[in-house]
């Protein structure tokens, strides 16, 4: 059902398209999921944003599903660049977290579905090297390819890292120009969550980090692993944003 939050955005995205409201921008969160997106959709809440925390958005081959919001979170889309195309004046935030802690999230997330019977137990979600090895090594494709498509555009690409950056909040409410939140949103996806700092998959995660021949010293990287290639000139980790 349309809200009047939905209505107001279709006729600002129409004007924006004619031209004619220039002010108004679409934000999109392109991160992977497990990377805080409910805690970024409750901010985008707090800052008088109407928001939509689902995978329908994330493909661009039903472009009428982002006209009623304004924001979007819950996982990277098939094409942001389309996206950017589409909505030329848009925001876009790069959310990611460091990457053992993603890691291990993301196989207690996909556990706990199996657990319910509401995720196909197919080969990409399975608890194995080969599927968790396709992970570490599409992040840090999607990565590099958002990092260099915006590096002539920085202004508008937030790179943050929610779980360990303290004002992530601020920053995220500065970026799309919206009220600072009261405070810091943090809404963990499963109920019982998991203690932060302790891989509960560590033996398969280090097994994984084997196989691919990525060093110890890349684990926590929250960007990039400079050893699987393809990264010359782009930081591995978002400590290395605020030195430049």
């Amino acid at each position: 059902m349309l809200t009047f939050g939905h209505i107001y955005n279709i006729g600002r995205t129409l004007l924006s398209k004619l031209g004619l409201d220039p002010t108004y921008r679409k934000i999109f969160a392109i991160g992977f999921n497990k990377t805080a997106t409910k805690s970024i959709d409750a901010v985008f809440a707090q800052a008088g944003l109407v928001s939509i925390h689902r995978t329908l958005w994330r493909s661009s081959n039903h472009p009428l599903i982002h006209w009623p919001y304004q924001a979007f979170s819950d996982g990277r889309p098939d094409d942001f660049a389309r996206l950017d195309r589409r909505f030329p004046k848009a925001l876009f935030i790069l959310n990611t977290r460091d990457l053992g802690d993603w890691l291990d999230s993301r196989l207690e997330h996909y556990r706990h579905q199996r657990s319910k019977g509401t995720r196909p137990d197919y080969h990409a979600h399975r608890p194995t090297i080969e599927a968790v090895s396709s992970w570490i090594v599409e992040r840090n494709h999607h990565h590099a390819a958002v990092l260099r498509y915006f590096a002539e555009t920085t202004e508008r690409l937030l790179v943050i890292n929610y779980i360990r950056e303290p004002d992530a909040a601020r920053q995220i409410a500065a970026f799309v120009g919206g009220r600072p939140p009261a405070e810091r949103p943090h809404i963990r996806s499963l109920a019982t969550g998991r203690k932060d700092g302790i891989l509960v998959n560590r033996e398969l995660i280090e097994a994984t980090f084997a196989a691919l021949g990525v060093p110890p010293e890349e684990w926590n990287n929250d960007l990039l692993c400079p050893s699987l290639g393809d990264v010359d000139g782009l930081p591995a980790d978002t400590r290395e944003l605020s030195i430049a």
